[in-house]
């Protein structure tokens, strides 16, 4: 049985030419906590 996690995180490789708030080689984290999957019974 594998246990997917909810976090991710890396380096940003690269930027499209309208992208301001990241640059190459910045550290980015983050969760998908908020997604929501359908669950049936």
């Amino acid at each position: 049985m594998r246990t997917l996690g909810s976090d991710i995180a890396g380096w940003v490789e690269a930027v499209g030419s309208a992208v301001t708030r990241f640059r190459p080689g910045d550290e980015v984290y983050g969760d998908n906590l908020m997604l929501r999957w359908p669950i049936s019974a």
